[in-house]
């Protein structure tokens, strides 16, 4: 079983929570923080996507099982009752005991195969507070900004990493193009040899080369062993 820092099991269940289509926010805080700087912060605030039964739901984040046995002992997680209609701690597999869940709380537990519901948070029907929605707001428009910029700074990146491919590509056409003209000027040089022009003319370009290469390396052949003779005569 993975071990999860509190940041890392936010994240995977708000990644779970929007894959079933819920809107989710991290660390909402329960009221505006000029009006109440105490307002409890939620770890995750949650919703469904539905005018009707919205159900608006706060998971409280368990990484340690000290954590969660001190807010038993002070009913901290009493704080949060008010802004929900339903309330689930949420830990890892095993960190917890069912019967240690409080009669007010759910149990959501991330085990190898994913989260599932252990016990299921009682309903209760709150009015939602403006200030919650609010934060809410907030908290989604500056993820927005960030993924935005997030968003931006890859497609740069993905740019930057075809700007060296392109660069390689641009040197290969480059030394095509080269070898191409040191093909022609190859041609240039063997036509100035040849005496006998006529026969030549049929490979006076690199694609009629191309199309005859086998008779043009033949006739090279033929050229190597005539300067070879003419060698051995002169010796």
């Amino acid at each position: 079983m993975k071990t999860y820092t509190h940041p890392e099991l936010i994240d995977d269940l708000l990644k779970h929570l929007s894959l079933i289509n819920w809107c989710s926010f991290r660390e909402i805080p329960m009221g505006s923080k000029w009006g109440d700087p105490h307002a409890p912060i939620a770890d995750i605030y949650a919703f469904k996507k539905s005018y009707t039964r919205p159900f608006f739901s706060i998971y409280d984040i368990k990484v340690s099982r000290g954590d969660f046995l001190q807010d038993i002992k002070s009913s901290k997680y009493m704080k949060y009752m008010e802004f929900c209609d339903r309330f689930y701690f949420a830990t890892p597999s095993g960190l917890v005991k069912v019967e240690e869940i409080p009669a007010e709380a759910g149990w959501y537990v991330r085990g190898d195969k994913g989260w599932r519901t252990i016990k299921p948070a009682p309903l209760r029907k709150t009015q939602p507070y403006a200030d919650v929605l609010m934060a809410c707001l907030f908290r989604g428009y500056r993820d927005f900004l960030a993924y935005r910029d997030l968003d931006k700074k890859i497609s740069i990146h993905g740019n930057l990493r075809f700007i060296m491919p392109a660069k390689v590509l641009g040197k290969e056409i480059s030394k095509m193009i080269e070898f191409y003209k040191w093909n022609e000027s190859i041609i240039e040089k063997l036509k100035q040899l040849l005496e006998d022009r006529d026969i030549f003319s049929r490979w006076s370009t690199l694609d009629l080369l191309l199309e005859n290469k086998e008779e043009f390396y033949q006739f090279i052949d033929k050229l190597e062993r005539d300067k070879l003779d003419k060698s051995g005569d002169v010796c």
